[in-house]
Parts: C-alpha cells; sequence; structure tokens
C-alpha cells in the first residue's frame, strides 16, 4: 500500500461518517469512528507493516495514530475544525518524541486534513514548520482530502 493509497482510505473513512456537529463530544464521537475505520482500512492490508497507535515513548501515554513500520512514515489524521494548527504541532512533537524513544526508522510524518482546512496550514507558522522538519530528524508532508459538508 502507497501513501496516497493510505490517503485515500482516509478520505473514504470521512466520506463514509463525517459529520458536522457543534456538540463537543459529539464532534470527538465522530472523529474516534473516522479514525479507527481508517486505521482498520489500512491495516488489514498488511498486518505486520502497519502498526496502530505505535507508541511514542514508554514514560508516555501518547501514540501515532498509524505507523508504517517498513516505509518509517506516521500519519495523522486532522479532524478538529478550529484547531486543526495546534493538533498538527501536537503530532510533529509526538513524532520527533518517537524518532528518539520507540520508532528510530522513522523518517517523516504525513498529516492528512480536509481540504477546507488547507489555507490555515498552508501558510503562517505552519508553512514554516514544514520546511524546518527535515532539519530536526522528521520529514513534514500535508494530505488533504476533498469533502462534502455533511449536516445531520
Amino acid at each position: 500500500m502507497e501513501s496516497k493509497d493510505i490517503v485515500f482510505a482516509a478520505a473514504n473513512a470521512h466520506k463514509s461518517h463525517w459529520r458536522e456537529t457543534r456538540a463537543r463530544p459529539d464532534g470527538q464521537k465522530v472523529a474516534a469512528k473516522v479514525t479507527s475505520e481508517w486505521q482498520k482500512a489500512v491495516q488489514q492490508s498488511d498486518p505486520t507493516r502497519f502498526i496502530i497507535d505505535a507508541p511514542v515513548a514508554a514514560h508516555l501515554r501518547e501514540s501515532l495514530a498509524l505507523f508504517d513500520s517498513r516505509d518509517g512514515v506516521a500519519y495523522e489524521f486532522g479532524l478538529s475544525r478550529n484547531n486543526l494548527d495546534c493538533e498538527l504541532y501536537r503530532d510533529l512533537f509526538k513524532a520527533w518524541v518517537a524518532k528518539h524513544h520507540s520508532q528510530p526508522s522513522l523518517k517523516s510524518l504525513v498529516f492528512i486534513a480536509t481540504e477546507p482546512a488547507s489555507n490555515k496550514l498552508r501558510s503562517g507558522l505552519a508553512k514554516d514548520v514544514m520546511s524546518a522538519g527535515t532539519t530536526l530528524g522528521v520529514g513534514l508532508e500535508f494530505a488533504f482530502i476533498r469533502t462534502r459538508k455533511i449536516t445531520r
């Protein structure tokens, strides 16, 4: 499975389950469902290669959503509507810590987000962080999926 297939699986999970909601608990449940469905779809293609919730470090209760142990690529799916940039920074820190503690083969982080969020991540601090990532030992890539607005 290639990176584009992993992003496509994320888009399919999003399309199947996503709905906008103003209630925080409901939004968290939907995000968890989308993420879980995406992770399972990818892992089924090669269970020994893809690790769901790969630990960041033994002393932390943090994990990488999906880790490709063959290619050294971590994947995170940013679903926050309001705090996507904060989610990106947290995920990048998790990748840096994982590189030094639990996943030394980690080369890059692919941060998947919906297309409407792309403007926030393509400008400002996020843009500069993207270019600085490799100097800190972990590359950063963005993958944006197109969505249709679903409200229930």
